[in-house]
C-alpha cells in the first residue's frame, strides 16, 4: 500500500468557464502535500462530484462539465 502525506486546507477554487466567465467553488478540501505524489494535477471528489469529469491521459487534459454542457459516448462499429 502506497501513502502520501496531505493537508487540509479552506479555500476557494476557480475555473474559468469556456465563454470567459469565472466559477468559484468554495469549500474544504485535502491536497497532497508534495507535488511529486501525483504525475497529473488532479482535484479529488469534493469538488469533482459537482461536474461530468472527463479524464485525457495522452493529451493531459480534465475537462469539468456542468449545464448546459453535456457529453455523449458512442460506441463505433468496426469495419
Amino acid at each position: 500500500m502506497v501513502t502520501a502525506d496531505t493537508i487540509t486546507i479552506d479555500t476557494a477554487i476557480g475555473f474559468v468557464r469556456d465563454d470567459g466567465h469565472l466559477v468559484t467553488v468554495r469549500g474544504t478540501f485535502s491536497v497532497f502535500a508534495q507535488a511529486e505524489s501525483a504525475d497529473l494535477s488532479v482535484l479529488g471528489r469534493d469538488v469533482t462530484n459537482n461536474f461530468t469529469v472527463i479524464y485525457d491521459y495522452p493529451q493531459q487534459i480534465i475537462a469539468l462539465l456542468a449545464p448546459p454542457h453535456s457529453c455523449e459516448i458512442k460506441s463505433s462499429a468496426r469495419p
